[in-house]
């Protein structure tokens, strides 16, 4: 079972899963991934910006890793 396949099939609390994921050339790379916290979303995007600031040639989103 594949991560993506594991977080499509379960959920830890009521906030949907979410990666954070870096953007590259080849393809995007999932770096860390936020579950059974309160706000997943919030989370994740406040990581963001603190990779945003921290690595300013890199790009960081949020995706969702379940529904």
């Amino acid at each position: 079972m594949t991560v993506e396949d594991y977080f499509t099939k379960s959920r830890a609390g009521k906030s949907p899963a979410y990666f954070l994921v870096e953007k590259s050339i080849s393809e995007p790379i999932r770096v860390a991934v936020f579950y059974g916290y309160e706000n997943n979303e919030k989370l994740c995007n406040e990581l963001v910006e603190l990779y945003m600031e921290r690595y300013p040639l890199s790009r960081y989103y949020c995706a969702l890793a379940n529904e």
